[in-house]
């Protein structure tokens, strides 16, 4: 019994013996033909639109859950990259407190490489950008952004150069055209935004022979960036945002890869690489996705697995990164503080708008502070838009409550203009007509209005009970971008307050600690006969 066994494990070791041998061989030829050609793998982690998303909000998303992702295909993968397409310091109360410098200490921390310039990364004003930018460990890039003068814009640099492992990536910036159009343009002086395809079509050529691999960090939206992709030859990987769009599949427009990671650090996006130095030069052989995946460990490169779907989603299962933790809280801890301070009470709750109704009590109410805090005779919100549909508790009332019926974190400034009541008529047909609604809010001043088919129009403005003559010359307050549709729609009008550091949150709060009791709104200034 004994020898047949000890025979067999000696068959057995003998066959292990030559299995290791082989497996030795083939691993050694494999080295040997990778060294000799010189390949390089090269991994690309990308977020975009993070809107302050730093700490999850729920389950899903948020930078600190990535950050641990990135660190464990850091040290998993030779060479990482990691980028982000923009709209960064914008959209968290930390943020918005600090100045934006919150994220930005955040994304040190992960140690980002090169960032996009995104258009909500002007939305606190050009001196908060400079500022976050100058705190940033790395570059803003927008090849399409420059100063009046054709110089570049302060910090924002058009192309970065990465070089890994002896190759040279180039990373070139395009910011959206829609960032001038989205801001008040005192908020843009001094700010040119090009062209982004023309930009890229004289830029690309220069940059391919500087570099071996091209990478598009764009800011433009996923339809905007299957268009650079087929009038932009020469880009190897276009890496993007700001439409928030989830590029679930392998997306190749021509021999470019498209791809976009969603919004709100729902998912970090990856792309990985073989770029071989030969013979022939120095070029990208293989990419994962291209001709399918690299997912059996024999065949890929470096013998990894890989993903399968260029998005890997991120949930309450990744645990959220000490470091980034570390640096983010402090600002939490301070905005915490500030918000917890009172300002005044309510006698009841004001809630936010419904289903179907044309107005509500908290949207008039936020109408009546923009009205107060700019002194003119009317003020108009965007009330579905930026009022927080669960409107104001009930009860003391503090810095919170108050910044917290504006449900976004956006361009919220207050500008005031002069115009005709005949204008404004004009104006306010003109977004009902576009939004076959009424989505907005209106203090100093109530509309009668008639349905014309399934448009609301207004048959008369009245101000304390009485109509107003259509040639009466009003002042009207607003957030700036609903005046910019009122302008687009009668341009003529005068403008007599820009924008200034009261946005609609500081007017919410001036006026609730100004009133210091706050008294229900009643629902009478919109009446739309059927």
């Amino acid at each position: 019994m004994w020898t047949i066994w000890n025979g067999d494990y000696t068959m057995m070791y003998r066959n292990l013996a030559a299995i290791l041998l082989v497996s030795t061989i083939m691993l050694c030829a494999t080295e040997r033909s990778w060294a000799d050609a010189r390949n390089t793998v090269i991994t690309i982690l990308h977020t975009n639109d993070l809107h302050g998303y730093v700490m999850p909000r729920g389950e899903i998303g948020g930078l600190a859950r990535i950050a641990t992702l990135i660190r464990q295909i850091r040290s998993d993968m030779p060479n990482v990259l990691l980028l982000d397409a923009g709209d960064i310091i914008h959209g968290s109360m930390e943020d918005y407190l600090s100045g934006g410098i919150a994220t930005i200490t955040a994304m040190n921390a992960v140690d980002y490489q090169v960032v996009a310039f995104g258009n909500h990364d002007l939305d606190l004003g050009q001196t908060i950008a400079k500022n976050a930018i100058a705190a940033a460990r790395f570059p803003f890039l927008a090849a399409n952004m420059h100063d009046a003068n054709g110089c570049r814009w302060d910090g924002v640099s058009p192309c970065h150069i990465l070089v890994v492992d002896g190759v040279r990536v180039g990373v070139f910036g395009l910011a959206s055209l829609e960032t001038g159009t989205l801001h008040w343009p005192s908020m843009m002086c001094g700010i040119v935004i090009d062209d982004p395809i023309q930009t890229a079509q004289t830029l690309v050529p220069e940059l391919k022979a500087k570099c071996d691999v091209l990478i598009a960090l764009s800011h433009l939206g996923a339809a905007e960036d299957a268009i650079l992709a087929e009038q932009v030859p020469g880009i190897d990987f276009i890496v993007g945002g700001h439409s928030h769009n989830a590029i679930l599949d392998w997306r190749w427009v021509g021999n470019t890869l498209v791809t976009q990671a969603g919004a709100y650090g729902r998912a970090l996006g990856r792309i990985d690489f073989v770029i071989t130095n030969d013979d022939t030069g120095v070029h990208i052989t293989s990419v994962n996705g291209k001709n399918g995946t690299w997912n059996d460990p024999a065949k890929a490169p470096l013998g990894k697995v890989y993903p399968e779907l260029p998005l890997i989603p991120i949930d309450n299962s990744i645990a959220e990164d000490e470091a980034v933790r570390a640096a983010y809280m402090p600002f939490r801890e301070k905005a915490d503080k500030k918000l917890a301070e009172v300002i005044g009470n309510s006698q009841q709750a004001l809630p936010g708008r419904s289903a179907g109704a044309f107005e509500s009590s908290a949207g008039d109410f936020v109408a009546d502070a923009v009205r107060s805090t700019a002194n003119s005779d009317i003020a108009v919100i965007d009330d579905v838009g930026s009022v927080s549909k669960n409107g104001l508790p009930a009860g003391v009332l503090n810095l919170g409550s108050a910044y917290g019926l504006i449900s976004g974190f956006t361009r919220q400034e207050i500008v005031a203009c002069q115009m005709s009541a005949c204008d404004l008529t004009k104006a306010l047909n003109s977004d009902f007509a576009k939004k076959k609604s009424i989505n907005l809010a209106i203090s100093g001043a109530s509309l009668k209005c008639k349905s014309v088919g399934s448009v609301p129009v207004i048959s008369q403005i009245c101000i304390d009970g009485e109509p107003v003559d259509p040639c009466r010359m009003v002042t009207v307050a607003s957030q700036s971008y609903v005046m910019m549709d009122m302008m687009a729609v009668v341009p003529g009008i005068t403008v007599v307050s820009e924008p200034t550091s009261t946005t609609t949150r500081e007017a919410i709060a001036q006026y609730i600690t100004k009133l210091c009791e706050v008294v229900p709104v009643a629902c009478d200034r919109i009446i739309c006969e059927q």
